[in-house]
C-alpha cells in the first residue's frame, strides 16, 4: 500500500493518502480539461448553427449531426462523467495491481483527448477555418497540460526527481509543472474557438515560461 520514490533527499515510501490526493488533483484536471471545450461553446453560442456535424464519412463529409447544445455542451459534459468513471475503475485497489503506468496515463486522459479534439474539429468546420489545423493544435494544447501535469505530480509533496535537466529545485520545476498546465488550457480555449495561430503562440509562450521558470534557483 505505499510506493517506494528516490529523491533528492534520499530514499523513501509514498503513503496511500498523498497517492489518494494527487489522484484528486488528477480527476479534477482531467475534468476541467474536459469541460473547457463547453467554456469556447458558450462563447461562440450565439454564432453558431442550429445544427453542428458530430460524423463523418471516409470521404471526409459530414455524415450526422447534433443540435447546438449538445455539441457545445452535452457532449464535453458527458465525456467529463466518464472521465470519472474511467479514473474510478482505474484508482481501485485491483487496477492499481493490474494496470502498468502507462496504461493508466492513457486510460485517466482519454476523454481530455476526445473531448477537446472532437469539439475543436465539429466547431471548426461551422466556424470557416480549417478542421485539421484545430484538432492538431487543441491536441498539442493537451498534451501540453499532460506534461505538464506529469512534471508537476513528480514534484508533488516534494517528492520525485526535479524531472527537467536544467531545473535548480524541485520548487522551480514545480512551477514549471504549473506553467505548463495554465498555458495548456487557455491554449485549448482558444483553439476551440477557432484561433489556432493564436492558440499556438500562448503554447509557445508556456513552453518558454515553464522552462525559464524551471530554470531559476530557490
Amino acid at each position: 500500500t505505499v510506493r517506494f520514490v528516490d529523491n533528492d533527499a534520499g530514499e523513501g515510501f509514498v503513503g496511500v493518502e498523498v497517492m489518494k490526493m494527487n489522484n484528486k488533483k488528477k480527476i479534477s484536471l482531467t475534468c476541467a480539461v474536459c469541460i473547457l471545450p463547453a467554456v469556447a461553446g458558450l462563447i461562440l453560442y450565439n454564432s453558431l448553427p442550429a445544427e453542428i456535424p458530430v460524423q463523418w464519412n471516409h470521404g471526409g463529409q459530414a455524415s450526422s449531426y447534433a443540435p447546438k447544445w449538445f455539441a457545445a455542451f452535452g457532449m464535453p459534459i458527458f465525456l467529463m462523467l466518464f472521465n470519472i468513471f474511467c479514473h474510478v475503475k482505474v484508482n481501485g485497489a485491483d487496477a492499481e495491481l493490474k494496470y502498468p503506468e502507462t496504461a493508466k496515463i492513457f486510460i485517466k486522459w482519454a476523454m481530455p483527448f476526445i473531448s477537446v479534439a472532437g469539439s475543436a474539429f465539429s466547431l471548426a468546420s461551422v466556424l470557416g477555418v480549417s478542421a485539421w489545423a484545430a484538432l492538431a493544435v487543441s491536441v498539442i494544447a493537451v498534451i501540453e497540460v499532460l506534461f505538464g501535469c506529469l512534471v508537476y505530480e513528480g514534484n508533488a509533496d516534494g517528492i520525485g526527481s526535479k524531472d527537467f535537466p536544467w531545473s535548480k529545485s524541485v520548487k522551480s520545476a514545480k512551477i514549471g509543472g504549473k506553467l505548463f498546465m495554465t498555458a495548456g488550457m487557455i491554449a485549448v480555449v482558444v483553439s476551440v474557438l477557432g484561433k489556432e495561430a493564436a492558440a499556438g503562440v500562448i503554447i509557445v509562450l508556456g513552453i518558454i515560461l515553464a522552462v525559464l521558470a524551471s530554470s531559476k534557483s530557490e
